[in-house]
């Protein structure tokens, strides 16, 4: 059997996505090992202690998590290039803008949303309605992603369920 390591992309701070996070981390690495992808650019308070998780090796088949806030899930990406005919700018020349929607979402692997919040836009809402499985800390949340059309799962935190979320993370 291939091994499998999970690459978690998680708000790694004290904010309520992020304490709702770091509960879940101790339940993923009862799964597999975790490679953290820190989405806040720190590991604040109760994730200090989750550093070495940062340069966890990604060998074998990955599973993307995602648990962050909902406006990391997508965003439009606007990028600064020289322009394409290689000609190199003059310092103060004005670059050309590459802009594109991107997404945590991995094409090619199975891919897990975390959703502690609900989305504050359609955008997120269509980005989170591509996951493989979707779970939820909250009945109230449970029941927006449902009425959107998704499939959640229910796992509050302190999690208790290991076996239901092995299932949705790696069936």
């Amino acid at each position: 059997m291939a091994r499998h390591y999970i690459r978690l992309f998680a708000s790694t701070d004290e904010s309520p996505v992020g304490l709702l996070a770091v509960e879940y981390v101790k339940a993923l690495l009862r799964i597999a090992p975790v490679r953290l992808c820190s989405m806040s650019g720190e590991l604040a308070g109760r994730w200090s202690s989750y550093a070495p998780l940062l340069i966890t090796p990604m060998i074998g088949m990955m599973v993307n998590v995602v648990c962050c806030n909902s406006t990391r899930w997508t965003w439009q990406h606007r990028m600064p290039v020289p322009r394409s005919n290689g000609v190199p700018l003059a310092p103060d020349a004005p670059a050309e803008i590459i802009t594109g929607r991107v997404e945590l979402y991995t094409a090619g692997v199975r891919n897990t949303l975390i959703a502690c919040s609900w989305p504050t836009d359609e955008h997120e809402v269509a980005a989170g309605l591509r996951y493989d499985g979707v779970v939820v800390p909250t009945a109230e949340l449970y029941d927006q992603w449902a009425v959107a059309g998704a499939d959640p799962r229910y796992i509050p935190v302190p999690v208790t369920d290991q076996a239901t979320l092995h299932g949705v993370v790696m069936p």
